[in-house]
């Protein structure tokens, strides 16, 4: 057999998000209706979402009194009876599986029950939208918040990769996005160990052609590179609205996963890089989740700076507005004689017109007395200090008998200083009395 026969893609499995309106297996109809009571336990109450793979529905627990999601796996009509089995017991073990991650970013599985012959898994339910509903409902989504999404369901990867469990099935009908901005990774209901077989064998592939990584379309052994290449194809449907590879058929879609590079990604900016290297055609050279997950940190730094810096308002002078004040009163000062300049007090004031004559006539008579006191005081220090260098009586007055009898009070010269001090202390106190009026 040649090599574009072993290279051909395998015929895919009919699902919610394939361009295709027909395939050749019939899916069984849906066994659940409104009030029917699953395992004994959980009564379905409403219809969450459906697709080929399961219809989920809004259930109530029952024992625990709790709200929660109940899938069920919808099997093929004509499917024979070994394989119904298998898909049954994979699908036990997958939710076994699924229940085990403990992780934000995953759904978290309560139980699995087997009911009409048919298996169903209960899982929390959220109050979400898929990030396919977005795109159909709100238009592409910026690099930030793809960046965003992306990191968290590598995340989820990483974790079911640690225990061996491979998704399988990455879209953006199986990304929960929250209102609080949680993003979750739901449906691990066709996830299985890298060690089980590609096909039943009936020829169904399971998984979605578009988001389907090329090693699993030529039938060729897979591991975590191949939801890797997955998440890629999902950023890529959101930065740009549609798979990277719909030819709007899967056996076409298919063959240009395998064979053509992916659709140009004009809205991409940053993300170019990352989603060039997870949609890598050969595994071993595609991204792995570490080299994956630096370059998403990165581009999410650069572009909240980038969001912040353009976002910032710029920086307004706002203008000072004095409010409004009564009006000043101007008190005009008496005129002076032209030629006069004013005179000061201490501090700055100006005297009033007339204070500088009162200033005068007040100080005049202290001052002139406090002179004719010193001259006096002088004066009769001077004629004793004579007297008494010549060694010559001095002119005697016609009581000349009395002279002898003088007391010390007569001519002392320091009390002349103090009736001096005295009559100084008065005239400043008069002085400043002015001043402070």
């Amino acid at each position: 057999m040649d090599d574009a026969v072993l290279d051909a893609p395998a015929p895919p499995e009919k699902d919610a998000e394939s361009p295709s309106k027909a395939t050749k297996e019939k899916p069984s109809t849906s066994t659940g209706e409104k009030g029917r009571t699953v395992g004994a336990r959980y009564e379905l109450r409403s219809t969450i979402g459906a697709g080929g793979m399961g219809t989920v529905w809004r259930a109530f627990d029952q024992l625990l009194q709790r709200e929660v999601a109940v899938k069920e796996v919808l099997i093929h009509d004509g499917l024979p009876d070994r394989e119904r089995e298998m898909l049954c017991e994979r699908t036990f073990r997958e939710a076994r599986a699924a229940a085990q991650l403990d992780h934000s970013s995953v759904i978290r599985v309560y139980d699995v029950v087997q009911d009409s012959d048919r298996p169903w898994i209960i899982m929390e339910v959220l109050d979400s939208r898929s990030l396919a509903e977005i795109i159909a409902d709100d238009g592409i989504l910026p690099p930030l918040r793809v960046a965003e999404i992306g990191l968290s369901v590598l995340s989820a990867l990483q974790a079911a990769h640690k225990l061996d469990i491979l998704h399988r099935d990455v879209k953006p009908g199986n990304v929960l996005i929250c209102p609080n901005g949680r993003v979750v990774l739901t449906d691990f209901g066709v996830a299985r160990s890298p060690n089980e077989s590609r096909l039943t064998s009936t020829g169904l592939l399971l998984g979605s052609p578009q988001y389907i990584a090329p090693e699993r379309a030529r039938g060729r052994p897979f591991g975590a590179p191949s939801d890797l290449f997955s998440l890629g194809a999902t950023l890529y449907a959101a930065l740009e609205g549609k798979p990277p590879f719909d030819r709007g058929e899967p056996i076409p879609t298919m063959t240009a996963v395998v064979c053509e590079p992916p659709d140009p990604m004009p809205n991409a900016g940053p993300l170019e890089d990352v989603i060039l290297g997870l949609l890598e055609k050969n595994a071993d050279e595609r991204w792995d989740a570490e080299r994956t997950k630096s370059a998403m940190r990165a581009v999410i730094a650069a572009e909240r700076r980038r969001n912040s810096t353009e976002e910032a308002p710029p920086r307004r002078i706002r203008e000072q507005t004095a409010p409004p004040s009564a009006p000043k009163i101007v008190k005009k000062l008496p005129d002076r004689p032209r030629g006069t300049t004013p005179t000061k007090h201490r501090g700055g004031r100006h005297r009033r017109s007339g204070e500088g004559d009162l200033f005068t006539a007040l100080t005049r008579p202290i001052m002139t007395a406090a002179e004719a006191t010193a001259a006096i005081v002088v004066s009769r220090n001077n004629s004793g200090r004579h007297a008494s260098d010549t060694g010559l009586p001095s002119a005697a007055p016609a009581t000349a008998p009395s002279v002898a009898k003088e007391s010390a009070w007569a001519n002392p010269p320091t009390w002349g200083m103090l009736i001096a001090a005295f009559t100084a202390a008065i005239g400043l106190g008069i002085l400043l009395a002015v001043l402070a009026s």
